[in-house]
């Protein structure tokens, strides 16, 4: 219930414009039932915390909204293929296949070289956040290409692990990565892990 409460406060919009609107035809039906001053001034309260509140929800970023729009900016940027862009979301002590952040920064970059990723969109993004530490999972839908030609319409399904560090968070793991090819999420998919560790 609070988990609710936070998201219609600080993260979503249309939940929080829902609310103000029932208060404000909850107060519009007292007022006209009793036809007070007191009723009247009822509905300009309601109308002026509503205001207030969403004042506050554009105001306030939480966690969860910074790290949602964290992997939205890498996956525009593997889309674009700005490494530079996505470089800036790699915390320096990820680990990669025994190496670094280098090595992982240059495993993406010759991957891209040699794959084209188009049309990258985001879906059923979750984050659970634990202190200094978080988890985001996410449905990734894209079309493909390689050298070979067309590859189509691919899902996979991505969890990763990121970090605070002062002003922002930044993935530090790859925990689960699977791809279901032909856009058909049937069973788990096809495991990455063994080839992206």
């Amino acid at each position: 219930m609070i988990d609710f409460l936070k998201t219609v406060l600080f993260e979503s919009l249309p939940w929080l414009l829902f609310f103000c609107a029932a208060g404000v035809a909850v107060a519009l039906a007292v007022h006209r039932r009793r036809l007070t001053m007191r009723s009247r001034r009822g509905i300009w309260l309601t109308v002026a915390v509503g205001a207030l509140l969403v004042a506050v929800q554009t105001l306030v970023h939480t966690d969860r909204e910074r790290l949602t729009e964290a992997v939205q900016a890498m996956a525009r940027a593997v889309d674009e293929g700005d490494m530079d862009a996505f470089a800036r979301y790699v915390a320096p002590e990820m680990t990669w296949r025994g190496g670094g952040r280098r090595e992982f920064l240059d495993d993406v970059t010759s991957r891209l070289t040699t794959t084209q990723i188009d049309g990258a969109r985001l879906s059923q993004v979750r984050a659970s956040v634990t202190g200094d530490t978080a988890t985001v999972s996410f449905t990734a839908v894209c079309d493909l290409r390689n050298g070979r030609g067309d590859q189509g319409r691919v899902v996979s399904f991505w969890r990763l692990g990121f970090v605070r560090t002062p002003g922002r968070w930044l993935m530090n793991a790859v925990l689960d990565a699977r791809i279901h090819p032909g856009g058909v999420p049937a069973g788990d998919g096809i495991d990455l892990k063994p080839m992206i560790r």
